[in-house]
């Protein structure tokens, strides 16, 4: 990503990696390289799903901090709060 500063490609490189090897999401190096290429392309959704696959259902269940334009806001069982 820092060599040819061309973040599509990267991006591609990690979807194909990820098609290849789907374990991939499992690892923090994927994870955090993936959400890095994601947020300089400020593809928000893409960068929720990523986590909610990464993390798996669990996580969402029992609360996570949600990030909008607004700000953030905690999420908790299925309602948000202030």
């Amino acid at each position: 990503m820092e060599v040819n500063c061309c973040i599509d490609v990267a991006l591609k490189t990690l979807q194909l990696a990820r098609l290849a090897h789907p374990e991939c999401i499992k690892e923090y190096s994927y994870v955090h390289l993936m959400t890095q290429i994601l947020v300089r392309l400020g593809d928000l959704a893409q960068i929720q799903s990523i986590f909610h696959v990464a993390l798996g259902e669990d996580a969402y269940s029992v609360g996570n901090v949600v990030t909008n334009n607004i700000g953030s806001r905690l999420y908790i069982s299925g309602n948000f709060c202030c």
